[in-house]
């Protein structure tokens, strides 16, 4: 595989001009990591921006508890890092290797020049620090939920979108144990929170996803008292 169609499968990069691409092929350099090793540990003094070309990454940190928490999950494709590139701060997160994974690296200093010859890369960074930001605020609210099902409900909605006929859509939904993780409750919480949903016919499972049939009823559901 060439390096020019690595580009072209990362979104951050999808359209950029000639004279940035051959910029970014000779100032990146590709990584692997096993299984399980880790690609970015909390608290590092680094602001690398990273580019997953292959394989799976989860983003983890740490509760009050003392508890390994998931964050996010990094798809073949997506960028992360970009906080780190833009502010001094060390790194407020552990990313490890769920699977062997190749990982495309841009320094900071090229990273930087990036977004100036970019503005196209500039705005979708800016875009994706919104979603961060947004994404840890809801996270946070829904720590404060005591109802473990209210906890998956709203997590389900939060992460859907629009479909036809009425429907949302959940794609790429974390794996229950990794759900569990990140909104610090048990995986059989999770698994009957789920089942129920199914039974009810408020959700469908599809190949890759979960439908929301009955948006306004999950809706209830979450914000139901008792």
């Amino acid at each position: 595989m060439s390096y020019s169609v690595k580009l072209n499968s990362i979104p951050l990069l999808d359209g950029i001009d000639s004279q940035t691409k051959l910029f970014l092929e000779k100032k990146m350099r590709l990584v692997a990591y096993a299984k399980n090793s880790t690609v970015v540990m909390d608290g590092d003094d680094s602001h690398d921006l990273f580019f997953l070309v292959k394989g799976g990454l989860s983003v983890l940190s740490m509760s009050a508890k003392g508890e390994v928490v998931l964050l996010a999950t990094v798809l073949e494709g997506e960028h992360f890092g970009e906080l780190s590139v833009l502010g001094e701060a060390p790194r407020s997160a552990t990313v490890k290797a769920q699977s062997d994974s190749l990982v495309a690296i841009l320094r900071q200093k090229d990273a930087l020049e990036l977004i100036k010859m970019s503005p196209l890369v500039a705005m979708r960074i800016m875009k994706k620090m919104a979603q961060i930001i947004r994404r840890n605020n809801e996270l946070r609210s829904m720590y404060t939920i005591r109802s473990t099902p209210k906890r998956i409900y709203h997590y389900i909605l939060n992460e859907s979108k629009e479909a036809q006929n009425g429907e949302r859509v959940v794609s790429n939904l974390p794996k229950q144990t990794e759900l569990a993780s990140m909104l610090n409750i048990s995986r059989e919480s999770v698994s009957r929170a789920i089942s129920k949903l199914l039974k009810e016919g408020v959700i469908k499972k599809m190949p890759g996803k979960i439908v929301i049939i009955s948006p306004k009823i999950l809706q209830v559901l979450a914000e139901e008292d008792g």
